[in-house]
């Protein structure tokens, strides 16, 4: 039985910041990270008393859903939606979903509105984004980094707002040259890997999770990525193991048991097959010339 995940920041934080005049054209009204079980959850965007409020929330597993434009939409593991407050819309916990688990950031200021009308433009008001897009990936760090107390002032958060802004912009620009959309078993997939990557996982349980016999997912999987999904389990891993390589100084048993791996020795050797190096040594050079991201693939 796998538990919730002892890295996901759940929560709702609020920034209200009213004196820091650099945050009058982006920044963080609220963003979090949580799970729903209840029709109790309903916000109805022409109702609300928030004004000049701009919402992008991200469907991680179980389902939702919105109304707009007089027609619903389900909302489903990858799916996200972009909205206005005030606005004709309303997103709600149906009562045929058993779970909804989804990430929200609200933004406030003239760029921000600016972007949500170039977004709603370009990709619509509800759209399929893959879980490794730069956009999902910043919203994860974000509630991290709220969770945690990282946003102190006015300034982190409008710093925060334009990345975002940024790559909205950059995943809409490039929207075009992407794949094909992945199909819902792989982003479901992905987003379960990328949810209990800290735990000892199997394909079984992935495909499991996905309704999908072993031989087929993997096939599937490989055809819509180009990697198995071991391959992709493993740079999640291993991305992690970096992070807490270069900005903790926790042992590295113990790293290995935050990544998944219940042996140290099967780490070990997984770390440097995928960064050449190995972990004690990474983290030796890591301090020496400190760098800002290290690409795995």
């Amino acid at each position: 039985m796998l538990s919730n995940g002892n890295d996901k920041p759940y929560g709702y934080y609020g920034f209200r910041f009213y004196k820091d005049a650099i945050g009058e054209f982006a920044n963080i009204w609220n963003v979090g990270w949580e799970i729903r079980t209840s029709t109790d959850y309903d916000w109805n965007g022409r109702t609300r008393e928030e004004s000049g409020a701009y919402i992008f929330q991200y469907t991680l597993n179980g389902e939702g859903r919105i109304e707009y434009g007089g027609k619903a939409h389900s909302l489903k593991a990858g799916d996200a939606f972009i909205v206005k407050v005030p606005g004709d819309h309303r997103y709600f916990f149906p009562e045929t979903s058993e779970t909804w688990e989804f990430m929200f950031l609200t933004l406030v200021g003239e760029k921000a509105e600016a972007c949500w009308d170039y977004l709603i433009q370009e990709i619509g008001h509800i759209a399929k984004i893959p879980p490794d897009a730069a956009m999902i990936q910043l919203l994860r760090k974000m509630n991290h980094e709220a969770a945690e107390g990282l946003i102190q002032d006015g300034y982190v958060a409008s710093a925060r707002a334009y990345e975002f802004i940024m790559e909205s912009y950059r995943y809409a620009k490039n929207l075009e040259n992407r794949q094909v959309l992945l199909p819902e078993p792989i982003v479901n997939a992905q987003l379960f890997m990328q949810s209990y990557f800290s735990e000892p996982i199997t394909l079984e349980d992935i495909s499991e999770h996905v309704n999908l016999s072993r031989y087929y997912f993997i096939q599937q999987f490989r055809k819509y990525t180009g990697a198995t999904p071991k391959q992709h389990l493993v740079k999640i891993r291993m991305e992690k193991a970096i992070e807490l390589l270069s900005h903790t100084d926790l042992s590295i048993k113990d790293i290995a048991k935050q990544v998944g791996y219940e042996h140290p020795n099967y780490f070990s050797k997984a770390f440097r097959k995928s960064v050449g190096e190995s972990a004690g040594r990474f983290r030796e050079n890591i301090r020496q010339v400190p760098l800002n991201r290290v690409v795995i693939d």
